[in-house]
């Protein structure tokens, strides 16, 4: 079973080089650029988790992501430091400063949105604390 990943990317490029990591890793992937067309996919497609990349021009807002955090755990993800810095304080999951390692990605997103196991009877897990990973090289900084 696919975990449903939703990616709100500030930029095409990174919503393009996210898709394609979080593809080969076997998860189904919806990009969307503008936050506003984000209602659709989140209530009516159903996320496992939502990647944020706020732009540095417009950059999410606490209410925004908690909206999201309604739906499913929230990931941030910048290149922007100030705004890396920032987001940890903020209602999020998770939290990735770009560049990154793509084992980092995957470390981060399995940690709030395990894959479904089929079959297997446990616990649930406990709610994720945000997290804060950083660059260890990886993926080229986009601005």
């Amino acid at each position: 079973m696919q975990r449903r990943i939703l990616v709100v990317a500030a930029s095409e490029t990174i919503g393009t080089v996210l898709y394609a990591a979080l593809t080969d890793e076997g998860d189904d992937v919806r990009v969307v650029r503008d936050r506003q067309a984000t209602a659709v996919p989140v209530q009516q497609w159903r996320p496992d988790v939502i990647l944020v990349n706020p732009g540095r021009s417009r950059p999410c807002e606490p209410k925004t992501l908690l909206r999201y955090r309604a739906a499913a755990p929230v990931i941030v993800c910048s290149v922007d430091q100030e705004i890396v810095a920032t987001a940890a304080r903020w209602p999020v999951d998770g939290v990735l400063s770009m560049p990154f390692d793509l084992t980092d990605l995957y470390a981060l997103v399995d940690s709030v949105a395990p894959r479904p196991s089929l079959g297997v009877v446990g616990r649930a897990a406990p709610p994720a604390r945000p997290r804060t990973m950083g660059a260890v090289g990886g993926l080229p900084a986009i601005a």
